[in-house]
């Protein structure tokens, strides 16, 4: 499987399964887990693994919402899950790999296939991504060396850091993850009312159309035109 639907938990979680049978199971665990989930940091590490984890019960979560009369099939979950229950990070790979035969990877195909047919696929590629991510790193770069008024900027900081963070976890958390971290910036602008009126600059004003950009991309849902149009008033 070469593409990945990036809504649909079971095609991220295949991805990685896919990737990681790649590797030999005498390969350090931490070195391939580090590759596979593109980080080096202990504890990012550590996040990424549960995340990873947590898709197995996502997809038979949305198993059940899509399909009410659906027979799951234990092999996959069980097996899937007891790789990561026995991963030994200062072991070998094999203490992962060996859990993923050939019949849990054709079981789980077969849900990522189910699951296509339900869940729209995502509104952004994956290209699409890493130029927004770009985009927001430049700007986090001009807010830092920036004189805005504190309380603005450190909005600014928080807001644009966390939607970064959830568009560097993408591949595993997919457009839930950057959505959420959106509506949070625009739920503490919708409290801290005074943190937009104070955003008159260019600068301030472009970062807030990136927060909305996030909201409108990553989401189809009706709230997304209400979002825009809050936005929208400050700035003009």
């Amino acid at each position: 499987m070469s593409d990945i639907s990036f809504n649909n938990p079971a095609s991220r979680l295949y991805n990685f399964l896919e990737r990681g049978l790649a590797h030999q199971q005498q390969e350090s665990a931490r070195n391939v887990l580090q590759s596979l989930l593109a980080t080096t940091d202990p504890s990012e590490l550590l996040h990424r693994i549960a995340d990873m984890r947590t898709l197995v019960d996502e997809s038979v979560e949305q198993l059940r919402l899509h399909y009410a009369k659906v027979r799951l099939v234990p092999h996959w979950i069980d097996h899937t899950k007891a790789a990561f229950n026995t991963l030994h990070l200062q072991g070998h790979w094999a203490t992962f790999r060996d859990h993923i035969d050939p019949h849990t990877m054709d079981y789980l195909h077969h849900v990522v296939e189910m699951l296509d047919v339900k869940i729209p696929a995502s509104r952004i590629s994956a290209e699409g991504v890493e130029s927004y991510r770009a985009e927001l790193n430049d700007l986090l770069e001009q807010v830092i060396k920036s004189d805005e008024p504190q309380e603005l900027k450190t909005y600014l900081l928080s807001a644009l850091s966390n939607i970064i963070h959830a568009l560097d976890r993408y591949f595993i958390t997919g457009d839930a993850g950057v959505l959420a971290a959106a509506e949070r910036a625009v739920g503490t602008a919708v409290v801290n009312r005074e943190i937009l009126e104070e955003a008159k600059s260019p600068l301030a004003k472009n970062a807030l159309q990136k927060i909305t950009k996030a909201v409108a991309a990553f989401s189809a849902a009706k709230t997304v035109v209400e979002t825009i149009e809050y936005f929208k008033q400050f700035l003009e």
